[in-house]
């Protein structure tokens, strides 16, 4: 032919040392102008392959994009693919469940009556109606001084301790109430009482004094009689006999307590105040002290407290302001018992009359009178027990039970169940309309 020999030539028109950017053609405008060319001069196989060869590389790179876009596009499908198989799958093999919300009859079963806790009763007993209680013990002994409110006129001789030494004879002397005692100066104090001191030891002709402690009471009232130790008290009455010198006293310690004059007093009103002030903080404090010992679960119930004033003692003198002072000592006796323990006798009681296979929804308990023998360690205690039982099932094995049953089955396995009031059953997805193949995704709610 005679343009065999002809070639296509592209030329980029470039201004002189000023580069530019490629004018892309797009590669369908090329292959149309090819094909006309073609057709006007036809070539062998190997020109038109030398042809295309002289395609520029910048339409090269545009099939290769074309290419790399048709790619992505076919990815993204494919995830789009992936994504929604695993979402089918999920659906199927993880989201069908079933929930079974069973409101169960309550039975009502009341108790109002005695029971007895004993500190020797070890486990509870159902047939006696007694459980295990513990006794805490504990004594006490305050003494506090109160301001007293009375006034008065008073008297009052001095007293004191002396001791009384037998250094005659070897027999015993006895010395009557009211025998004197004679200071040096010639103040004079009486015996209170009789008493008898005892022989003296004479060994080797040689004679070792005995002694005795006695109470002695001044002469007279006053502050005159209130002195210090005395080294020497002789007794007038052995005065001019042998005895005189033989039996001597002396006080190691002052004799006090002589006035005249007016002084503070405690009113019956005083006193009374006092002793409660005194019982107030025994109680409290034996209390306190008994409670810090007791395990926290047990239950001290009123009427579970017994508080006894063992010794009250009113002081008779006044000290140097005016007050006087009671002692007071008391003991504290506490019966308790686990509360748990009771609420166990019911349930208990509530087996031997309803069955074992009730099950207690809810209660109420209330204490009301006691008796209690703490000798014993032992409390008798009305209570009022309300409680509502249901009856229970085994959820494991219902579950087991209602496997792949379609709704209507299922809502009749539901309530052949004993003691069933009422059920709601919901299947999820909305789709779902039996129950799954495995016990995982059965939810029973018991209410």
């Amino acid at each position: 032919m005679e343009n065999k020999d002809q070639k296509i030539k592209m030329v980029d028109i470039i201004p002189i040392e000023k580069k530019v950017e490629p004018v892309r053609i797009p590669i369908k405008e090329v292959k149309k102008e090819m094909e006309e060319k073609i057709k006007e001069e036809p070539v062998k196989e190997q020109q038109m392959d030398e042809k295309i060869s002289e395609i520029p590389f910048f339409l090269a790179e545009e099939k290769k994009e074309r290419i790399g876009v048709r790619i992505k596009k076919y990815f993204l499908i494919l995830l789009i693919l992936i994504f929604a198989g695993g979402l089918v799958y999920s659906a199927l093999e993880f989201l069908p469940r079933v929930e079974i919300k069973i409101i169960a009859k309550k039975t009502p079963w009341n108790y109002n009556d005695w029971l007895w806790a004993s500190k020797e009763t070890l486990n509870i007993d159902v047939v006696v109606k007694r459980i295990p209680a513990e006794v805490f013990k504990e004594t006490k002994n305050v003494n506090f001084v109160y301001p007293s409110n009375g006034r008065k006129m008073v008297e009052k001789k001095a007293s004191g301790e002396i001791t009384i030494y037998n250094a005659f004879s070897s027999k015993p002397q006895t010395l009557i109430a009211e025998t004197r005692f004679e200071t040096l100066d010639g103040k004079i104090f009486f015996l209170t009482k009789k008493i008898i001191v005892p022989g003296a030891e004479i060994t080797d002709g040689k004679i070792a004094p005995s002694s005795v402690k006695a109470i002695v009471i001044a002469e007279k009232a006053g502050v005159e009689h209130n002195i210090p130790s005395v080294a020497r008290f002789t007794l007038p009455a052995f005065k001019g006999s042998p005895k005189y010198d033989g039996f001597y006293a002396k006080s190691d310690r002052p004799i006090t307590g002589g006035f005249v004059g007016e002084m503070s007093y405690p009113t019956e009103d005083d006193i009374r105040l006092a002793k409660e002030k005194n019982r107030a903080v025994l109680e409290e404090s034996l209390n306190i002290l008994l409670t810090s010992q007791m395990p926290k679960e047990l239950k001290i119930i009123e009427g579970g407290r017994e508080f006894k004033i063992l010794k009250e003692t009113v002081g008779e003198e006044m000290d140097s302001q005016g007050k006087f002072s009671v002692f007071s000592e008391a003991a504290l006796a506490i019966i308790a018992f686990r509360e748990s323990d009771v609420l166990e006798l019911m349930r208990n009681l509530v087996k031997s009359g309803l069955g074992d296979d009730f099950k207690e929804k809810e209660y109420s308990l209330q204490y009301g009178a006691t008796r209690g023998d703490f000798d014993k360690g032992e409390l008798s205690f009305k209570i009022d027990y309300r409680g509502f039982f249901w009856q229970q099932i085994n959820i494991e094995s219902f579950k087991n039970s209602v496997l792949n049953k379609r709704e209507n089955e299922l809502k009749v396995a539901v309530f052949s169940l004993p003691g069933v009031e009422k059920a709601v059953v919901s299947f999820w997805p909305f789709w779902v309309k039996s129950v799954p193949d495995k016990t995982n995704r059965i939810k029973v709610i018991m209410e």
